[in-house]
C-alpha cells in the first residue's frame, strides 16, 4: 500500500509545483494535466511532484483556507537545513509559527525540525526534557544548539 499525499489548492496548482520544486534541493515538476477550459484555453487540473522520493498531487479545487490542523514535517539533518526551509517559507511570503512551525506563502503548514529535536524532548532525564520543551515553547525556528543549551543548563 502507498500514500499520497495531496493539496487541494484553490487555483494554484501549477504555481505551488514549481515552487516546490525550487524550495525543495531534490524536488521536480513530475506532470502538469490539462484539459480544455470552458473558453477553449488549456486550464490545469492537477500537478504533480516528487520530493526526497515522496509524490505529491496538488488539485486544482475550490478556493479554500488551510489551517494548522494539516501539516508537513520536514525532518532537516542540519540546522542550515532547517535555515534554508525557514528562510524561504517565511521569507517568501509565509508566516512564522512558534515551536517549529510556519506558514507557507499558500498557507500551508509545516513543521520545520533539526536533528536531534526528538533526542532533546524524549530525554530519559524528565528534568533535562522539560528544560528543551521550555526552551522550545519560546522558539519559533527551532535552534538545536539553543536547545541542548537549555538541557545543560
Amino acid at each position: 500500500m502507498a500514500l499520497l499525499t495531496v493539496f487541494l489548492t484553490g487555483g494554484q496548482a501549477e504555481e505551488m509545483a514549481n515552487y516546490y520544486a525550487n524550495v525543495f534541493p531534490d524536488g521536480e515538476v513530475t506532470d502538469i494535466f490539462r484539459t480544455p477550459g470552458p473558453d477553449g484555453d488549456d486550464m490545469v487540473v492537477t500537478a504533480s511532484i516528487r520530493v526526497n522520493d515522496t509524490p505529491i498531487l496538488l488539485i486544482n479545487g475550490p478556493q479554500h483556507t488551510p489551517n494548522e490542523s494539516c501539516s508537513q514535517m520536514i525532518n532537516c539533518p542540519t540546522q542550515e537545513e532547517v535555515d534554508h526551509f525557514w528562510n524561504h517559507f517565511v521569507g517568501d511570503g509565509g508566516e512564522e509559527g512558534m515551536c517549529g512551525w510556519c506558514k507557507d506563502k499558500f498557507g500551508f503548514s509545516w513543521q520545520v525540525i533539526p536533528a536531534g529535536f526528538m533526542d532533546c524532548m524524549s530525554d530519559p532525564d524528565p528534568v533535562r526534557a522539560g528544560k528543551a520543551f521550555q526552551a522550545m515553547m519560546t522558539m519559533k525556528k527551532l535552534d538545536i544548539d539553543a536547545l541542548k543549551a537549555a538541557m545543560d543548563s
